[in-house]
C-alpha cells in the first residue's frame, strides 16, 4: 500500500490516508513523517468514522487550478528567500500569502 501512496505522491495526485487510531503505529515512518501538501493523514475512532469523512470529503472537493505568472528578478529573489526560510516551496508561499490576504479580507467583512 505504501508503494502506491508514494507512487500517487510523485505524479502529484492527492493522498488521504484513512487510520484507525488504534493502529496508528502500524503506517511506515517513511510516510507518517512525510511532509507533501497532496497527503493528508486522518486518524478515527470508529463512533465518529461518517463524521471525519463527510467533513473530509466536502475540503476534497475544492477544484485547484493551475496558473503561470511573471515577476521581476526582486520579486523572484524575496520569494526565493521566503520559500528557504518557511522551507517550503515557492508556490506554497504565494498559497499562503494568499489565504493570509482573504483572511484579512473575511474579517474586515465581518465587524459591524
Amino acid at each position: 500500500m505504501a508503494q502506491q501512496v508514494v507512487y500517487a505522491l510523485e505524479n502529484n495526485i492527492p493522498v488521504w490516508c484513512l487510520c484507525n487510531e488504534d493502529k496508528k503505529q502500524n503506517i511506515p515512518a517513511f510516510l507518517s513523517t512525510r511532509h507533501d501538501d497532496k497527503l493528508d493523514f486522518s486518524y478515527y475512532k470508529s463512533e465518529k468514522l461518517t463524521s471525519l469523512i463527510e467533513e473530509k470529503l466536502t475540503s476534497f472537493t475544492k477544484r485547484e487550478i493551475k496558473f503561470n505568472f511573471y515577476l521581476d528578478q526582486d520579486m523572484y529573489d524575496f520569494l526565493e528567500k521566503l520559500s528557504i526560510a518557511n522551507k517550503s516551496t515557492k508556490s506554497k508561499v504565494i498559497r499562503e500569502i494568499i489565504l493570509t490576504e482573504m483572511n484579512k479580507k473575511q474579517s474586515q467583512n465581518t465587524k459591524p
